[in-house]
């Protein structure tokens, strides 16, 4: 008959015991935490997993952030092209009137005078400031109000260059609109109508006519490119929503419990171990007269 030894037998309570108290305690740490894995040794794959899901869901985080910033460049933007817009539209408007014979000098002067005061109100246009207080048509130097009118001028003080933001892996979207050329002219056309207006000729301001209407397709041009660039910017707005969606379930199926079945499994295990130890302990007891009865 095979006897078994005291210290094999010890040996044989410990490891159960200690096997027991490993899963009473998973157990208790899974429902405290509510999360499955709680070091990388708990699942090493889905560890691997949860790490590279992670990764993507903070890059499309970000990217959301950057396209809601370049949506309100945007925005900003494509108000204030409008705005131009409208008031060449104001400025043709006067042009046809004064193209008529029947216009008074007298009624010419008034009409220069509103002129003028349209150029003020482009120079504030095209000081336009973000949200943040960037201006938006001094390229990258939003911190410098673009233009000002020196000797009767237009004097550009920002630069042409793009305002780029990385809306996806491997693509970014200039979101400024170069200013210079476009408001440079735009007050240019209203100068020269101001100055047909008091020149006292009749039918001075046909050229001013097809001028403004030039100037009002330059800022209709780039406001339809803004727009264009806002759906675009919405559009993948929603795409890395999902995106971020999709790996929130994802991680949460990896990574979290079912938490009615973590305490079921609590209780089992607290039972187990309570049950291992008493065996043990009841077992440690037993002397060597024990075995050879």
């Amino acid at each position: 008959m095979t006897r078994i030894s005291t210290a094999y037998q010890y040996s044989t309570y410990q490891r159960e015991i200690r096997e027991a108290e490993r899963r009473y305690f998973d157990a208790q740490r899974q429902v405290t935490t509510g999360k499955r894995l709680n070091s990388p040794s708990d699942d090493p794959s889905g560890a691997n997993f949860l790490l590279g899901a992670r990764g993507l869901k903070s890059a499309a985080e970000q990217f959301t952030s950057n396209l809601g910033v370049a949506k309100q460049y945007l925005s900003f933007t494509a108000s204030s092209l409008d705005d131009g817009h409208t008031l060449l539209r104001e400025a043709y408007a006067i042009a046809v009137q004064a193209n008529q014979t029947t216009v008074s000098q007298e009624t010419r002067n008034g009409l220069a005078l509103q002129v003028e005061e349209m150029q003020r109100r482009l120079v504030d246009i095209a000081n336009a400031q973000g949200s943040g207080g960037q201006f938006l048509f001094s390229g990258q130097k939003t911190s410098t109000k673009p233009f000002d009118v020196s000797s009767g001028n237009l004097v550009f003080s920002g630069d042409n260059d793009e305002i780029r933001v990385e809306t996806s892996a491997h693509e970014t979207l200039a979101v400024n609109t170069p200013g210079e050329q476009m408001f440079r002219k735009a007050y240019e056309a209203l100068q020269e109508l101001a100055t047909n207006l008091r020149s006292g000729v009749t039918g001075s301001t046909g050229s001013d006519i097809r001028s403004l209407q030039d100037r009002m397709t330059d800022f209709r041009s780039e406001w339809s490119l803004a727009g264009a660039k806002l759906n675009r910017v919405e559009e993948m707005t929603r795409s890395h929503e999902r995106r971020i969606d999709e790996l929130v379930k994802q991680i949460s199926d990896v990574e979290d419990i079912d938490l009615s079945q973590a305490i079921l499994n609590y209780q089992k295990a607290q039972t187990a171990y309570a049950a291992a130890l008493q065996v043990g302990s009841q077992g440690l007891q037993m002397s060597l007269m024990d075995f050879i009865r």
